[in-house]
């Protein structure tokens, strides 16, 4: 009788949801909002933000995650 290779259960998180969780950790409810896609090494962020200061904090912490080479900032920065 042969025996299945054991499934392995532990998958590690991809990049973009460590980048997610990373700003969803920062407590601003706008910056845990955005999106967060990936290829490769890459970071695609999107949405909408209020102010470009924020902008730039959502990139500076995506670039600061292990595994992430590019970070492309396509967050709208909109006045509310």
């Amino acid at each position: 009788m042969a025996i299945a290779n054991p499934v392995n259960h532990d998958v590690s998180p991809s990049i973009a949801e460590l980048v997610k969780t990373s700003l969803q950790g920062l407590g601003n409810l706008q910056l845990g909002r955005l999106s967060c896609e990936q290829q490769d090494s890459t970071i695609i962020l999107s949405g909408q933000l209020g102010s470009f200061y924020h902008s730039q904090i959502a990139q500076s912490v995506a670039a600061k995650v292990s595994g992430v080479g590019r970070v492309i900032n396509q967050i709208d920065v909109c006045s509310t």
